[in-house]
């Protein structure tokens, strides 16, 4: 569990869906988009104008996690961080290596909380499962890969 609970490996595993993006126009957004925009918007972070356009607000202009791109885009990240579950299951592989399968959650930071329905808080609040493929080097145990199951 320690081995994978410190490892890069789980640190880059779906790191990517603890972001969001979303266009500054308001022209430009579908109304899931716009559930999300709002979302942060009661939360304080962003504001639409009239026009349904996005705008920083106090809370948000100086926390780097906010980044207003040159090609219109808001990004945001990162909305939560990995806390490591339990060890399920460990099965020696005919190469030598070791397959461990475990759970693992996603903790919203508060940016992260803003969402309270939608399918950003689903997929911050669903457990998820993966399995850490090891090989022992000589001196200890080493992941190769974290993949998804």
């Amino acid at each position: 569990r320690a081995i994978i609970e410190k490892s890069g490996e789980l640190a880059q595993h779906e790191f990517t869906t603890v972001a969001v993006s979303l266009p500054i126009a308001g022209s430009s957004m579908n109304e899931p988009t716009r559930n999300t925009a709002r979302q942060l918007e009661a939360a304080g972070w962003i504001a639409m104008e009239n026009s349904g356009d996005l705008m920083l607000t106090d809370k948000s202009r100086s926390d780097k996690r906010f980044l207003l791109r040159e090609n219109g885009l808001l990004d945001i990240v990162p909305l939560a961080k990995k806390e490591m579950g339990e060890v399920t299951i460990v099965r020696q592989n005919p190469d030598g290596t070791v397959n461990a399968d475990f759970t693992w959650r996603w903790l919203p930071n508060d940016v992260g909380t803003a969402f309270t329905t939608g399918p950003i808080h689903d997929r911050l609040a669903a457990p998820h499962n993966a399995t850490a493929n090891l090989m022992w080097n000589g001196t200890e145990w080493t992941i190769i890969t974290v993949d998804a199951r």
